[in-house]
């Protein structure tokens, strides 16, 4: 019998599109006969079949067999059908290192829509399979919408397949919540891969007047991301200095090497004094705080931190300098201060415990 017999793939093609064979022997044919066809031009797909108690169509038939070689033209054909998600999933992981090889050179309309919500969106690839998969394939950055998920998101990201384009960012930044620990590292990924793109409008990328969660997440994120410098850093806390004053200090909690840039440059005196609160709250030395003293415009100030017991001081802006000794109090560098009548402060210092002793 024919399906018994070693016959090449093109003598299988003629039998099954020239002679009358019913659907079922085809069907037979390509389940128990071993061929590999480029594509399936001519073979229609109208046919139907039982298979596990599902019904799929002739061109389901050949690809859950595995009778077409692997290749993105008969694929994307494939694509296009009403084709079962189950076999196309199948199929492409089974030749995802051959698919990875090359491009399925689709780009827009139709058939990219198809490729999209087939590939691109796909959740049942293994996360190695959709790596592959999605390796050669560009990216239309148009097309982003609910049906990609935050897995695949994270990934196309992590891939830098997802160019940082402020025309399609805003409906993308509205899909994903930075609530999830995945997506904000996904986000900060991204932004630190198109950093000049990013640090051009960063008040547009954080969505600091559309979204304020999503804006602290991410401001918090890049302050403690490596890869922006200290002074790229520093100079996103200057252009959002208005926004910490308003906030509480504890929204400070950034690296004191990007803080002390900030404090060392900016002109705004009541932004130095809450970076300076910060300062002794989170602990640096009275060495550290002595030498900011002069940034302050209080110089006077340092003597706090440099003698041993006590300390009068001239200041010249008194709320400015009683708010600071109260921290000094609260954290028990300093034990009291008072006023005097001369405008003078005079101040208790808390002994080391090496003075103590």
């Amino acid at each position: 019998m024919f399906i018994y017999s070693a016959e090449d793939a093109d003598c299988i093609r003629y039998v099954l599109t020239r002679t009358s064979l019913n659907d079922n022997s085809k069907g037979d044919i390509v389940r128990k006969m071993t061929f590999s066809f480029a594509e399936l031009s001519g073979i229609s797909a109208k046919a139907e079949f039982s298979e596990d108690q599902l019904t799929i169509s002739y061109h389901d038939l050949f690809y859950r067999y595995d009778r077409v070689a692997p290749g993105w033209g008969a694929l994307i054909d494939y694509i296009c059908e009403d084709c079962d998600m189950d076999i196309l999933t199948a199929y492409v992981t089974k030749h995802a290192p051959v698919l990875g090889q090359s491009s399925p050179e689709v780009y827009d309309g139709d058939r990219y829509d198809l490729l999209y919500m087939k590939i691109i969106c796909n959740d049942d690839l293994d996360e190695q399979v959709y790596q592959s998969l999605v390796a050669p394939i560009e990216i239309n950055m148009q097309e982003i919408d609910e049906q990609l998920s935050e897995r695949n998101f994270c990934t196309l990201v992590a891939m830098q397949k997802l160019p940082l384009d402020a025309a399609v960012y805003e409906k993308i930044a509205e899909q994903y919540a930075v609530q999830d620990e995945n997506i904000s590292n996904a986000f900060i990924d991204w932004f630190s891969q198109y950093k000049s793109e990013f640090l051009t409008q960063p008040e547009f990328y954080l969505r600091k007047e559309k979204d304020a969660r999503f804006f602290k997440v991410m401001l918090t994120k890049v302050m403690t991301y490596a890869l922006f410098t200290v002074q790229e850093r520093a100079d996103l806390v200057s252009l959002f200095i208005d926004y910490f004053i308003a906030s509480d200090i504890t929204d400070l909690n950034f690296p004191n090497d990007v803080l002390l840039q900030v404090f060392n440059s900016t002109s705004n005196e009541e932004f130095k004094v809450m970076l300076f609160t910060r300062f002794i709250v989170t602990g640096l030395n009275k060495n550290q705080l002595a030498g900011l003293c002069h940034h302050l415009g209080e110089d006077e100030l340092r003597n706090i931190f440099t003698n041993r017991t006590q300390a009068t001081i001239s200041v010249a802006n008194r709320e400015r300098v009683i708010s600071i000794l109260k921290h000094l109090q609260a954290v028990r560098i300093i034990r009291s201060f008072n006023e005097r009548e001369d405008g003078k402060i005079f101040v208790f210092i808390k002994p080391d415990l090496e003075d103590e002793d």
